[in-house]
């Protein structure tokens, strides 16, 4: 912890109960602020305006109770410590209390372990917020590097295009007049070999352009995600014409962050390569829809499945799938990555992002009535 005051809202009817609370504290070196209330309404207003650090509870309020007052400070500050200090309480409901989140109980006749139970839970809290910082920090840095990638990907294409599809073409033209030359000579064992030699460089440009739209779909770029999937579908149905794909697209392209874009893509391209290398199915389902909060992506088959378990206990057999791959790419983007699977029965995908994230509760300045 840093060495500044430690912001306390104290949830308490009882003047001298408080005061008792924050003399053992500042006995135990605690530099403190103290905010008291009493009631719900200024429960709920010293949430947002004093910005407490941990908060102190009674049990037992007139009109109000701890449990209610817990409920409300999870739903508004979820990472704030919420400690109840209250008289004697029942084990099983003192269980039950932690489990909807209360980060400790101390008995008022036990104020001794107070400040010890206070320091540890500003402590794990400030864990927490590392944590999570390094985590952003993580993702932010995932990020840079996926935007890189993709602008070598991109490049790469763009080699493609102008390098080798230009060689590509001068070649096509110079066999096409040979070819000409032969139809007019009538050499017919010549002009068979230049339609074999045509037949390859076509080949070679279907090939070419595949690659481009592997490494860089410029669909993507030029007409947007949902553009994208469906051309991403239409290809891989031609690609793999033994395989069905039905393309479900219940979204608009103002519902997905630019930035999330490329990730959705990624993941939706590695799910149908799995369809395609491992599943044997003969039908796959891709869903891209949005709901009130959050985006979806399932791709879905009814082929052979797997053993989910086995994979996830052998690293290297899991990555080769691309399901590490695809979690971790969903994971760094904010979002969350389920696999269901079972032997026989087919394999679902799903992933999904939130599409926006609420800002946290500013900090106030704190001129609002409290002890110092």
């Amino acid at each position: 912890m840093e060495n500044t005051a430690v912001r306390i809202l104290i949830l308490e009817d009882v003047p001298s109960d408080a005061e008792l609370i924050e003399h053992i504290l500042r006995n135990a070196g605690l530099e403190l602020v103290r905010f008291l209330v009493d009631d719900r309404k200024s429960f709920i207003e010293s949430l947002a305006h004093f910005s407490p650090d941990i908060i102190l509870s009674d049990y037992s309020l007139p009109g109000f109770d701890g449990q209610s007052a817990l409920k409300v400070a999870r739903e508004i500050v979820p990472d704030v410590p919420f400690i109840f200090v209250t008289g004697a309480v029942g084990e099983e409901f003192a269980v039950e209390l932690l489990k909807s989140g209360a980060t400790d109980i101390v008995l008022k006749d036990r104020l001794s372990r107070l400040s010890l139970s206070v320091k540890r839970a500003l402590e794990e809290a400030e864990e927490r917020r590392t944590r999570i910082r390094a985590e952003e920090d993580l993702r932010k840095a995932h990020q840079r590097l996926i935007t890189v990638q993709e602008e070598e990907r991109r490049s790469m294409a763009r080699e493609l295009h102008d390098s080798v599809g230009s060689c590509l073409m001068a070649i096509k033209l110079a066999v096409e007049n040979e070819v000409y030359v032969a139809e007019k000579e009538r050499d017919d064992a010549r002009m068979s070999r230049l339609g074999e030699i045509t037949s390859m460089i076509e080949e070679a440009f279907s090939e070419s352009k595949r690659m481009q739209k592997q490494l860089r779909p410029s669909v993507l770029d030029d007409f947007g995600i949902v553009a994208a999937v469906q051309s991403l579908c239409r290809d891989f149905q031609s690609w793999h014409s033994s395989i069905h794909v039905q393309a479900a697209l219940e979204i608009g392209e103002e519902d997905v962050p630019e930035d999330l874009k490329i990730t959705v893509y990624r993941v939706l391209q590695e799910g149908l390569n799995n369809v395609a290398k491992h599943s044997g199915a003969t039908w796959v389902l891709v869903s891209l829809s949005s709901f009130i909060d959050r985006i979806q992506l399932v791709v879905q088959d009814q082929g052979k499945g797997f053993d989910l378990k086995r994979y996830e206990e052998s690293r290297t057999e899991s990555a080769s799938m691309g399901i590490m791959g695809m979690r971790e790419r969903t994971r760094l983007s904010g979002g969350t990555c389920s696999i269901e699977t079972t032997p026989g029965e087919g394999t679902t995908i799903r992933a999904s992002w939130p599409i926006r994230v609420l800002p946290p509760l500013p900090r106030s300045s704190g001129k609002q009535n409290m002890d110092e």
